[in-house]
C-alpha cells in the first residue's frame, strides 16, 4: 500500500515569531523527490531523504519578510505528485506609520491623493492651507526635495493626530524656502517654537540661522501620548512659524490589535481608529451614512447653523439653494449629497450673479476662522484652472484672504464688513464685495480642500468674529460645473482654542446643529 505524503513543522495558519527557526519535513516511505515552494517561486528541491527543509539553509525562510506567506510542499509518492498547500503568517515588529503628512514626492511609500481621500489622515495635503512655494527648487542636505518645497504657515498652528496610548517617532522636515537673505530678509525674519505633547522641542527656531536657505532641517524625537491625541503645536515669534512635512510612527508588533478594532496592526490602514467607531475592512472610520435612495435633503428654511467649540460644518445641499445649484449625489460626497453650478456663468459679468445661496450662522466662541470648501469640477477633459471657482462672501468684522505676512482684500466691501487695514486688493476679478474662491489640482474630478483667493497668488480665506453673534456666509455662482460639498469655518491663528485643520476637514464629522 503507497504511504500518501505527509508534512510536519508547520500547519496552516501558523503564527510564525519573528526569530523562529523554521523546519519542514515530508514524510513518506515511499517518497523520491520533494520540493518546496514560498509565494510562488520553488525555492529548494530534494531528491533523497531526509526530506527536511529548514531557515538554518534556506535563506529564503531565514529572511521571510512579516507578513502572510504561501507554502506548498510537493513530492513524488510511486512516480505520482502530491502536493499540500497552506498559508503562515510571519509575526515581528514593523515601523507602523500613523500620519505622513505632505509626504508628496517621487516614489514615496504613500499614494498621492487628495488630503480626504486616505483614511481620513491627510497623508498628502496638497492643497489648502498647504502652499507650493518653491516649486522645482532644489533642497540641499535631502534627497526629497519635493518634501520641503510646500509649507503651511500661520500665527499659531495647532495639528492633532487620533492615537493609542504608546510612545511614538515623530519627525518634523523644515526648509526655509521664502527668505533668502537676498532679496528678502533671512536671518531672524522667522522665528518660532515648536512644541509636541506640550514638551519644547525648538525654542526660537530660526530655519535660515539653523540650515540655510533651501536647506533640509529635522527634528526627529520620541513622545509618550496618553490621551489618545498627538498634539503638534508651532507659534510665531517673529513672523509666522511654518512646517513643510511631518511624520507620526510607532513600532507594533503585527499581528496584534492595538486600536481594537478587529483589523490587525499589519493590515490596519487607518491605526487608533476610535473604540466606537464603525469601520470598514481596513480600520478606517466609516463616514455617516448616506440618505434612502430618492430622498431629497431638508434645507435650512431661515434656521441659523451653530458652530461649537471653534468648528462650524455645513452641508451645501442643507442649506437654502436656488434652482442653479443642481442638487446631485454620488461622487463620494458627505450628506445627502452636493450643489453642482449649472447656471449660466457670472465670471467678469456682476449681472450674471443670480444664484446666491445666504447661510445664517452663530458664533459662540469669537476670534479668527479659516474657509475651506469640499469641492471639484463636473465638467470632464477641461484644464484644472477652468470651471474651478465660485464667489464668497463672508458678513463679519474683518474679511480678508492671508498668505504669510501679505493680506488681500475684496475689492468691494460691504458697509458693515471690514478688511485688515494692511490688506492690499487682491489679484483677479472679483465683484460686489465677493471673494473668487478657487480650487487647484488634479484630478478635477476628485474632491479637495483647495481654498484660495486672489490669482495666481494663492491666499487662504479668514473671517473674524469679535463678538459672541449672528452672522452669514454668501456663496454665488461664478463658474458653471463647480460643485460644492460641504464648507467649513474652523478657529485658527488665535492664541488658544484653535482647532486643528486635520480636524476641521475630517469627513466624517457631522454636520453643525441647527437653531430656528
Amino acid at each position: 500500500m503507497i504511504e500518501p505524503m505527509t508534512m510536519t513543522g508547520i500547519k496552516d495558519g501558523d503564527l510564525i515569531a519573528a526569530n523562529q527557526n523554521i523546519v519542514i519535513t515530508a514524510n513518506s516511505g515511499d517518497l523520491t523527490q520533494a520540493a518546496l515552494t514560498l509565494n510562488g517561486e520553488v525555492i529548494s528541491t530534494l531528491t533523497s531523504a531526509p526530506f527536511e527543509f529548514s531557515s538554518a539553509d534556506i535563506s529564503q525562510l531565514a529572511e521571510l519578510p512579516i507578513g502572510e506567506h504561501q507554502i506548498e510542499l510537493s513530492g513524488t509518492v510511486d512516480g505520482e505528485e502530491q502536493k499540500i498547500a497552506l498559508t503562515i503568517k510571519k509575526d515581528g515588529e514593523f515601523l507602523a506609520t500613523y500620519a505622513a503628512v505632505n509626504y508628496a514626492f517621487e516614489d514615496s511609500p504613500y499614494a498621492l491623493d487628495s488630503i480626504n481621500e486616505i483614511n481620513n489622515i491627510p497623508f498628502t495635503a496638497k492643497a489648502g492651507g498647504w502652499i507650493d512655494i518653491a516649486g522645482d527648487a532644489e533642497i540641499e542636505g535631502t534627497d526629497l526635495d519635493t518634501l520641503y518645497t510646500r509649507e503651511l504657515a500661520g500665527a499659531n498652528i495647532q495639528l492633532a493626530h487620533q492615537v493609542s496610548t504608546g510612545s511614538y517617532t515623530v519627525e518634523l522636515h523644515f526648509a526655509e524656502i521664502w527668505f533668502n537673505g537676498t532679496t528678502r530678509p533671512g536671518r531672524d525674519a522667522r522665528v518660532f517654537d515648536v512644541k509636541v505633547e506640550e514638551n519644547l522641542v525648538a525654542d526660537d527656531l530660526d530655519v535660515f540661522a539653523e540650515a540655510g536657505y533651501l536647506t533640509a532641517h529635522t527634528i526627529k524625537q520620541e513622545f509618550v501620548v496618553e490621551d489618545g491625541e498627538l498634539n503638534i503645536a508651532l507659534e510665531g515669534v517673529t513672523g509666522e512659524a511654518k512646517i513643510n512635512a511631518y511624520s507620526i510612527q510607532r513600532m507594533l508588533s503585527a499581528w496584534e490589535d492595538e486600536d481594537a478594532d478587529a483589523v490587525v496592526n499589519y493590515t490596519d490602514q487607518c491605526l487608533g481608529t476610535e473604540a466606537d467607531a464603525e469601520i470598514d475592512e481596513f480600520g478606517c472610520a466609516l463616514p455617516p451614512p448616506p440618505p434612502e435612495p430618492g430622498e431629497q435633503p431638508v434645507k435650512i428654511d431661515g434656521s441659523i447653523f451653530v458652530e461649537k467649540e471653534g468648528l462650524l460644518v455645513v452641508e451645501m445641499e442643507s442649506t437654502d439653494h436656488s434652482d442653479g445649484w443642481e442638487f446631485e449625489t454620488g461622487r463620494n460626497s458627505t450628506g445627502a449629497g452636493y450643489l453642482n453650478m449649472l447656471a449660466a456663468q457670472a465670471a467678469w459679468n456682476p449681472a450674471n450673479i443670480k444664484e446666491i445661496i445666504k447661510v445664517r450662522i452663530k458664533v459662540t466662541n469669537p476670534g479668527k476662522y479659516q474657509f475651506a470648501w469640499r469641492n471639484l469640477i463636473t465638467k470632464p477633459g477641461v484644464p484644472s484652472t477652468e470651471h474651478n471657482d465660485s464667489y464668497l462672501k463672508i458678513i463679519a468684522d474683518k474679511f480678508y484672504g492671508e498668505k504669510g505676512a501679505n493680506i488681500v482684500c475684496p475689492k468691494v466691501l460691504e458697509p458693515d464688513n471690514a478688511c485688515v487695514a494692511s490688506g492690499r486688493k487682491l489679484v483677479g476679478e472679483a465683484a460686489l464685495g465677493y471673494f473668487k474662491v478657487w480650487r487647484s489640482g488634479s484630478p478635477i474630478d476628485e474632491w479637495n480642500w483647495s481654498s484660495n483667493t486672489s490669482d495666481s497668488d494663492g491666499h487662504t480665506v479668514f473671517a473674524e468674529f469679535d463678538t459672541a453673534g449672528e452672522y452669514e456666509v454668501e456663496i454665488a455662482n461664478r463658474s458653471d460645473y463647480h460643485a460644492l460639498d460641504r464648507f467649513v469655518l474652523f478657529r485658527d491663528g488665535n492664541a488658544d482654542n484653535n482647532v486643528a485643520r486635520t480636524i476641521a476637514l475630517d469627513i466624517t464629522t457631522t454636520e453643525s446643529t441647527r437653531e430656528p
